[in-house]
């Protein structure tokens, strides 16, 4: 059974080994980019599926599994959106969005965990110190949170996605409301509060030693640095609401799940632009969020894509602009944001995490009259769940498929009895250079 058609994944498998030698990138980096070459191969290991008439039997490798894989994510997000969905509350949500000004990248490439830890408590912070005074709604709301290391260039531009409760538990125990729907909360206090907190902790961090400096810097310039950002304008942003040409509920959810896994090409395809051009000729075709072909003609050994700016007013992104990247200058691009490793990139706050599933039972049996999510136009997250069961069904009965004999890996001699998607072990080997793709 031929796995789903990938060109980014054939990409990887064929020219990182190659150019690894020359990239500049983490080492989580470097075995997600290992991983991905095998996946659905027989360096997995697999299995033989079997129809239960005796119509058909077929061999089935097994998925890395790898939350950074194209071809593995979708599965997971999926199942991440089934399972987030069936937990909101039937309120608003909002769309705030908190980035760091660029001048904290060199510190974030030596501190990611640190810097990401940073990010997210100082956002959400901020989101819950103000929507906690009465001025604002004087209650304890719900927030999940992702963070992502890219813009539409792939770039390193780390910033913060919050989804928060239009509404929340008071400290009566009753629930209320945002008093104007049109406003969350002022977008001014909101960046100030998140500036103090995110300056204030990491000036903290500087001064006690916690944090890896760059080269050729010292403590009491990055000192510097923070004092001098602390009196600028940060990036931070409220989407509209719906009924302005906003974002639905399900419409933030579904953009939250690309920071589940996939990475910053989620549901992207490397296609040939035609079978006459060589395996090198490829273009970068992104199919989704947006309608339009991202699909350009390249030269030799180049990728082109295309890319825009994000028009807050507008509310969509117009990619109008055309880029062009040798092979190993985009591999680079793509894996500098591969996340370090165990790290959480999605997190629950407030109402939303399992420490407050008291509070959170309580507020389900108070919102238990108001209308289901539904009531906010928008598309329901979507998988190809049909097209998975398909290839698992025999094309002669209509059975669901066996399973009857597993498959060991022919890297390691290893056998992972397994569904088609999960984690995969193997061995060290398989994560240095010690594999083929």
């Amino acid at each position: 059974m031929k796995p789903p058609a990938n060109r980014l994944i054939d990409l990887v498998s064929k020219y990182f080994p190659i150019f690894e030698p020359y990239l500049s990138l983490p080492e989580q980096a470097r075995q997600a980019a290992r991983i991905m070459a095998i996946c659905h191969t027989s360096a997995l290991g697999g299995h033989v599926e079997q129809c239960p008439s005796g119509h058909i039997e077929r061999i089935f490798f097994n998925s890395c599994g790898h939350r950074f894989c194209p071809r593995c994510a979708a599965r997971i997000r999926h199942k991440w959106l089934i399972a987030r969905k069936a937990k909101l509350f039937p309120v608003r949500h909002y769309h705030t969005i908190f980035t760091l000004p660029h001048t904290f990248n060199a510190l974030w490439y030596y501190n990611r965990q640190k810097m990401g830890d940073l990010l997210f408590h100082s956002g959400v912070n901020a989101l819950k110190a103000l929507l906690a005074d009465p001025r604002w709604l004087g209650a304890e709301v719900g927030i999940t949170a992702t963070l992502e290391t890219w813009d539409d260039r792939m770039l390193f531009h780390p910033h913060l996605h919050c989804m928060v409760t239009g509404g929340g538990l008071t400290p009566e125990g009753g629930w209320v409301d945002v008093a104007n729907p049109k406003c969350l909360v002022a977008v001014a206090p909101l960046m100030n509060e998140f500036r103090k907190q995110f300056c204030r902790a990491l000036k903290q961090l500087l001064k006690d030693n916690e944090l890896k400096l760059p080269e050729n810097t010292s403590q009491s310039q990055w000192l510097g640095r923070v004092n001098k950002s602390n009196r600028k304008k940060w990036a931070v942003f409220i989407a509209k609401q719906p009924e302005n040409g906003g974002p639905t509920t399900n419409d933030i959810l579904r953009y939250l799940s690309k920071d589940v896994a996939g990475g910053p090409l989620i549901g992207d395809r490397l296609v040939s632009q035609s079978s006459e051009f060589s395996d090198t000729q490829l273009a970068y075709l992104n199919s989704t969020p947006l309608t339009e072909a991202r699909l350009q003609e390249v030269c030799e050994g180049e990728i082109s894509f295309t890319w825009g700016k994000y028009d807050p007013v507008t509310q969509k992104r117009e990619r109008t602009k055309i880029e062009t990247l040798p092979i190993a200058d985009f591999l680079q691009r793509y894996l500098q944001h591969v996340p370090p490793s165990g790290y959480q990139m999605i997190r629950h706050y407030g109402l939303y995490t399992s420490a407050r599933k008291v509070a959170y039972d309580q507020c389900t049996e108070l919102l238990a009259t108001r209308n289901p999510l539904s009531n906010e136009t928008g598309e329901e997250p979507s998988h190809d769940n049909e097209s998975w069961i398909t290839d698992h069904t025999c094309p002669v009965c209509s059975k669901p498929l066996i399973v009857t004999q597993h498959l060991p890996s022919t890297l390691t001699g290893q056998t992972v009895k397994r569904p088609p998607l999960g984690p995969v072990t193997v061995k060290q080997a398989v994560l240095r250079n010690e594999y083929a793709p």
